[in-house]
């Protein structure tokens, strides 16, 4: 099954690849002069947003001749989300991919799509991402700070991995888990009983290892690539959280440039981002499987728990809304609208 499963990945990937490869187009690069962009990114080799980021520069780099090359790193060689966000605001890097919640210090209004249950599914996520609300917050962060948002990068719902079996809201009662060092993932989790403590991620395997905490919560598919299945062996999906990278640029860097580089820039990334969406989809599809051949045993929340979760955090999102700044409280209304 998991060779099956590789297989139809892998097929995607280049089925997504080819398409991409045939909407090729060409660009007047007589006047241009070479180009070196610092991209340095947070995540890891294996994250979506870094794949595909990869794939978006080797495509600028054939689009544009060879002009255009990057001076990239991942794995957060030079520094963590919120440094290397504040480095391209600064003009210390080009562009980065960032996860959204690590721009609530400079526009908190970007906290309103990072709430607790405010995405409800994939299709309502595309909607969210894809649309208005979006849009409205990239157009504050554009106004707040020398960043322009080129696009997004889906990465996924957030669930709970755990040593001991966890099946209903009930079952969440006191049970101690690592969660960021974030107001939004410790109120989210604590409203749901989780028993809550931060550390880094580079000791949270060892800490549920020796049975120090009894689990974290993260996306699937890093719970998959890291080995989380050695050490702990339920997953509750608890999709408390939607994870969505922006893919940024420096404003100033980007004005400068040329218009035809700009062109294959938005161009190239304009197809890459489906490609990133559909892929991300179909590989947390795939997680429970591949963590069932592994000895996990995965749960859902029942339709009761469910309901109870929209009453636990209904009141908690307007809450949270009107702290959040001008026009925070008229967007969630909005989000509520669109989960229906």
């Amino acid at each position: 099954m998991k060779k099956v499963l590789v297989l139809i990945l892998v097929a995607l990937m280049c089925m997504q690849c080819a398409a991409l490869a045939e909407s090729e187009q060409t660009y007047d690069l007589s006047s241009c002069e070479p180009l070196k962009i610092t991209l340095p990114l947070p995540n890891g080799i294996t994250a979506i947003d870094t794949v595909y980021t990869e794939q978006w520069m080797e495509m600028i780099t054939e689009r544009s001749n060879g002009l255009i090359t990057f001076d990239y790193s991942n794995s957060a060689a030079l520094g963590s989300a919120l440094e290397l966000m504040e480095g391209v605001d600064m003009g210390d890097y080009d562009m980065s991919v960032i996860d959204l919640a690590n721009f609530d210090a400079y526009v908190p209004q970007v906290d309103v799509l990072c709430l607790p249950y405010i995405i409800k599914d994939w299709d309502n996520a595309r909607a969210v991402y894809m649309g208005e609300p979006n849009a409205w917050i990239t157009g504050l962060i554009s106004e707040n700070m020398d960043i322009t948002v080129l696009g997004t990068i889906g990465m996924g719902f957030r669930s709970v991995i755990s040593k001991d079996p966890l099946t209903c809201i009930a079952d969440c009662k006191n049970y101690l888990i690592r969660t960021p060092d974030l107001e939004l993932y410790i109120d989210a989790l604590g409203s749901l009983g989780f028993s809550c403590t931060s550390m880094s991620f580079s000791e949270t395997y060892s800490a549920i290892e020796a049975g120090v905490i009894n689990g974290m919560e993260t996306t699937l598919n890093v719970l998959y690539d890291n080995g989380y299945y050695d050490v702990a062996k339920y997953i509750l999906q608890t999709r408390h959280f939607f994870a969505c990278s922006e893919v940024i640029v420096n404003t100033s860097f980007w004005e400068e440039l040329p218009e035809v580089y700009r062109s294959i820039i938005a161009d190239s990334f304009k197809e890459i981002e489906a490609a990133a969406w559909d892929y991300a989809q179909t590989t947390e599809e795939s997680m429970v499987p591949k963590f069932e051949e592994k000895g996990v045993t995965v749960y859902e929340f029942s339709d009761e728990d469910h309901v109870e979760i929209l009453n636990i955090f209904s009141d908690y999102w307007r809450e949270k809304a009107v702290k959040m700044g001008e026009g925070a409280d008229e967007m969630i209304e909005t989000l509520i609208a669109m989960q229906q």
